[in-house]
């Protein structure tokens, strides 16, 4: 697992594969969710799989090309590391709520 600190406050945080995630969805104070980008937090790793097998179907978005080089396993593995970084008492909401 890489291990980054989305602030340098904090001590790193094992972010696996969802380290990817930060880019546009958010992982800190400073580092705020991108234009357009939904808030991931308290968002299930079933709904997160989901989102991310129907942007591999359709659309033309970040997203769908991003999903296009994913596998199955890799959507299982993606989905279970953000939904425990983002769930609602997760490091990631924390900081973005500034708690």
């Amino acid at each position: 697992m890489t291990s980054v600190s989305p602030l340098s406050a904090e001590p790193a945080i094992q972010v696996g594969s969802a380290g990817y995630c930060t880019t546009c969805h958010g992982a800190g104070a400073v580092d705020r969710l991108s234009p357009g980008a939904p808030g991931l937090c308290g968002a299930e790793a079933a709904w997160i799989a989901a989102r991310l097998r129907a942007y591999q179907q359709t659309g033309d978005s970040v997203m769908t090309r991003l999903g296009h080089g994913l596998t199955n396993e890799d959507i299982d593995v993606l989905s279970l590391d953000a939904a425990k970084l983002y769930q609602q008492d997760g490091p990631f909401c924390r900081t973005l709520r500034n708690d």
